[in-house]
């Protein structure tokens, strides 16, 4: 997995980039890791108190994964409104704050001067324009890439891959003897470092992520997790994971 440096620094540490320029596997994951939280502290400013801090992670998750470009701006607000993550009122504020008066004062400017393009399609372009510009200025974190760019090509290969792995045990789980079953289970759980576990149950608090939620409770992926590593402010793992296994429960 890598993110193409896109930022040049002389005075960066290169002993974690290849010679193309390019973050390794490890670095990567950090980066999106790290590029999370600041989002999620972002949208926490934006929407204060409105919503518990689980459907604020997953605001956050989905802006992340899909970015807010031209395109896929559009799936993130598809999202939230298939979700009902955000009432119309929260949604406007999130959206609104991301706002650039003086960006949209030009837009529509130019937009004045041609009578062929409708309203519908100036609202579209300052949308886009605002979301996109205004929330990466927001992200003050040097990532060495644009933040809110989107790890889609990235992650969904990525977790495709790893849910076939958790696929693949459970399906020889009736040809398993136990102690063989738990050191698949072991082995598998340590490849993923602290900060892709991390990923993974923030990732499964999204409609993407729902058929990694089994596998969580199966391999007790909560006490990998240092305690105090995400504040509850942050992310309530503590939450969370009571009401996954309380659900889960009640489906068995």
């Amino acid at each position: 997995m890598k993110i193409e440096k896109r930022v040049s620094n002389q005075h960066e540490d290169k002993t974690n980039l290849l010679k193309s320029g390019d973050y390794t596997a490890e670095k990567v994951i950090l980066k999106i890791f790290r590029e999370f939280f600041e989002i999620n502290n972002k949208v926490k400013e934006l929407l204060g108190d409105k919503l518990d801090n689980l459907k604020v992670a997953r605001i956050s998750y989905i802006i992340l994964y899909y970015g807010l470009g031209n395109r896929s701006s559009n799936i993130v607000e598809n999202i939230m409104n298939n979700e009902t993550l955000l009432g119309v009122k929260n949604q406007a504020l999130l959206f609104d704050s991301f706002d650039d008066g003086k960006r949209k004062t030009k837009i529509r400017e130019k937009f004045a001067k041609n009578k062929n393009i409708t309203l519908s399609d100036l609202e579209d372009e300052l949308r886009r324009l605002t979301v996109n510009n205004c929330f990466r200025k927001k992200i003050s974190l040097d990532l060495g890439y644009p933040a809110a760019g989107g790890h889609q090509t990235r992650l969904d290969h990525y977790f495709a891959n790893l849910l076939f792995c958790f696929d693949l045990i459970e399906d020889q789980r009736k040809n398993m003897i136990n102690e063989d079953l738990i050191i698949y289970k072991k082995e598998l759980i340590s490849q993923l470092n602290v900060y892709e576990k991390i990923l993974l149950i923030l990732h499964s608090n999204t409609s993407m992520g729902q058929d990694f939620k089994k596998y969580l409770k199966d391999y007790d992926l909560k006490k990998h997790i240092p305690e105090g590593m995400i504040k509850k402010e942050e992310f309530d793992i503590d939450g969370y994971f009571k009401t996954l296994n309380q659900n889960l429960s009640k489906k068995e």
